[in-house]
């Protein structure tokens, strides 16, 4: 785990983040999913979830159409003030397509 990539806000996400109102907010969340979603495109990550959960869903055990997955969902975490907690290794899962899809959280 020493190796993974760290996440960081961009500096775009940051200045988005210091204004005020609903469409920038709207923005800035935009930039922070986009954001997220390429930091678990990482090989790295990739690799060090999926070595963690044994290349299998964390919920059923299946071993097809795995998809990487937030624990804390990036909204509750962009919404929580959170940010720095949601792309870290700790808040990613391995979920098939199946229990992904019918998380309710």
């Amino acid at each position: 785990m020493n190796n993974l990539p760290i996440w960081k806000p961009s500096q775009h996400l940051i200045i988005l983040l210091g204004g005020d109102g609903a469409r920038i907010l709207k923005s800035a969340f935009q930039v922070f999913r986009q954001s997220s979603c390429a930091y678990i495109a990482k090989p790295k990550i990739r690799e060090f979830i999926f070595n963690k959960y044994n290349h299998s869903c964390n919920y059923c055990g299946s071993t097809e159409y795995l998809q990487i997955d937030h624990i804390v969902s990036v909204y509750r975490c962009f919404h929580g003030d959170n940010i720095y907690k949601c792309n870290v290794p700790e808040n990613l899962q391995l979920l098939c397509r199946s229990c992904n899809l019918s998380k309710t959280d």
